[in-house]
């Protein structure tokens, strides 16, 4: 394989293919983003039942506050819920703009017109299986939470209800069968992520299911698994050098917000082209490569009017 080739060749695409960009933009989305929140408690066991404030005489039964409490939940788990529901719709537009990464990229190296709106069509048409494959390495951090919580309110249960001595011992146990099992999926979930890309390459070029696009991601893998690593290394030493530069641009974007739409292209495109990188190299890996296509790029087509 010809390593300078393959990412010189990446670079070509997205110069002469600036739709491809556009896409990266949209499938870093599920990547960048987070939330925080505050929350604040009064301590009621010191006034015997009343809030009272300091330096008055007025005091008010926390019975009349119920309803300010009530509130209080319902607005937090509905911000929860709207939380969840973003983050839901962020992964799904990210895993579906990075199966269209790969169909635009595919076209162009087929020598088939292609766009924006022509590679989205393409992912959107298996958006529930591109779906499924980005939920599959989230299965082991679901487990690991659902320990954590086990662990968490089985110590409290213990402590509750058993002697200092014997709730010590149970909860120790559980905390360490909790680090032993997050120790096993931890490797796991790593795995998955790392096929997870390259399921998507089975998917959107191969037509494969949710389970059989993870089949064929490692077969391919462990059959190129040099190239592989290799790809993997120099990537690595690229994403480096490009984060250096990223991290002063994100400061710079922090003290001034009209720096934020340059910092989202850059972000986009260092995703597309690292995405094109391993498409063009699954393509080699699985006979798809036409030599006829490879010397050079084949001229921007005009956008279709009503056939993308």
């Amino acid at each position: 394989m010809d390593y300078g080739k393959l990412f010189s060749r990446s670079f070509e695409l997205l110069r002469a293919r600036p739709f491809l960009i556009g896409l990266g933009i949209i499938a870093a989305l599920s990547g960048g983003g987070g939330s925080s929140g505050n929350s604040s408690s009064v301590d009621l066991s010191s006034t015997g039942g009343n809030v009272t404030t300091p330096g008055a005489d007025v005091s008010f039964p926390v019975g009349d506050m119920s309803w300010f409490g009530g509130i209080a939940i319902g607005l937090i788990i509905a911000i929860a819920c709207l939380i969840l529901v973003l983050m839901i719709v962020f992964v799904v537009l990210s895993m579906v703009a990075s199966g269209a990464l790969v169909a635009g990229v595919d076209d162009i190296e087929e020598g088939r017109t292609t766009g924006f709106k022509a590679a989205w069509s393409q992912a959107w048409q298996k958006v529930w299986r591109l779906a499924g494959i980005g939920l599959v390495p989230a299965i082991p951090a679901l487990l690991i939470a659902g320990m954590g919580l086990f662990a968490f309110t089985t110590a409290i249960g213990f402590s509750n209800l058993s002697s200092e001595s014997v709730a010590n011992a149970l909860t120790g146990g559980s905390v360490i069968v909790f680090l032993c099992l997050t120790c096993l999926l931890l490797p796991i979930m790593l795995v998955l992520m790392i096929l997870s890309d390259l399921s998507v390459r089975a998917a959107m070029l191969e037509n494969t299911g949710v389970f059989d696009s993870y089949r064929r991601a490692w077969d391919v893998l462990t059959a190129n698994l040099g190239p592989a690593i290799i790809i993997f290394v120099l990537q690595l030493a690229l994403g480096l050098v490009i984060g250096f530069g990223a991290i002063f641009l994100g400061f710079a974007a922090i003290l001034c917000f009209l720096l934020w739409p340059l910092f989202l292209i850059i972000n986009g495109a260092v995703k597309a082209y690292f995405s094109s990188v391993w498409t063009l190299a699954w393509r080699e890996w699985t006979g798809r490569t036409p030599p006829s296509l490879t010397a050079s790029l084949p001229p921007a087509a005009p956008t279709p009017v009503g056939n993308e």
